[in-house]
């Protein structure tokens, strides 16, 4: 009986996935550089905002409201990383 069990927690477990994972919008189609999509210069802390630090011969912050991806706002500000409040 505990066998049984067991294998029937696990394999309702497997059915069940805990987090589905969809692409939402692509950051070059919203005029991100490609060069500063990365771990490094990216931060999401919700669904809400996306925020790049570009750097290059102009650094920026771009917010990008995923309400309305494709119109994100670029601000001229140098930073070692940039965090949306969600709220």
């Amino acid at each position: 009986p505990g066998r049984q069990r067991a294998r029937h927690i696990a394999s309702t477990m497997a059915a069940a996935v805990p987090v589905t994972v969809k692409e939402a919008l692509q950051l070059k189609t919203c005029g991100v550089n490609p060069q500063c999509i990365s771990f490094t210069n990216l931060t999401m802390e919700s669904d809400k905002y996306i925020c790049v630090r570009e750097t290059g011969a102009v650094n920026n912050v771009v917010i990008v409201d995923m309400q309305s991806p494709l119109t994100p706002m670029k601000k001229p500000i140098t930073a070692d990383s940039a965090v949306m409040n969600p709220v």
